[in-house]
């Protein structure tokens, strides 16, 4: 039954994370903690659904009860693009100790989650994905697709001292 999908191949943890329902979702998945909930008929799975609603609670829910759950999203993006789209500094945090790779993951268009953070011009989630890639520099190298620029020429372009320091 927890496997079973709707027309939009939701499951019932889908539809938890959808409406917030943070016990519900703590139950489907202690119920089956090693099943992988892929994504739904628009690319969303569960984790980067609630990441990028900023509901928190149920990334860290998902994340301590489901380590191997699917990360991914709508165009590539992963659930660190979500949780930075969001400004959420907690859940960027979280999601840096759970799996600190992902700051080198791009989506479609190229855009690593440093992109993402300097093209919304927030300095604190810049500083906080650079400091969580302190073991590998190589993320501020990333260019994006078809143009090659990086974090760095996003954040001059619109003038962002902060975030160029």
């Amino acid at each position: 039954m927890l496997r079973m999908t709707n027309k939009g191949k939701d499951t019932a943890l889908h539809e938890a994370v959808r409406y917030h329902h943070s016990k519900v979702v703590k139950f489907l998945i202690e119920a089956d903690p090693h099943f992988i909930y892929g994504a739904n008929s628009i690319g969303y799975t569960p984790l980067y659904m609630a990441a990028e609603k900023g509901y928190g609670d149920l990334v860290k829910i998902i994340i301590n009860t489901s380590p191997s759950s699917d990360h991914k999203g709508i165009e590539g993006r992963t659930v660190l693009h979500a949780a930075v789209l969001c400004r959420h500094q907690a859940m960027t945090k979280k999601i840096l100790e759970w799996k600190p790779m992902l700051i080198k993951e791009v989506d479609e268009n190229g855009w690593s989650p440093l992109h993402c953070a300097a093209y919304i011009r927030d300095a604190a989630i810049t500083k906080q994905l650079l400091d969580g890639s302190s073991q590998d520099k190589s993320v501020i190298y990333l260019g994006i697709k078809n143009s090659n620029r990086t974090a760095l020429h996003i954040a001059s372009y619109y003038g962002c001292m902060d975030i160029v320091k």
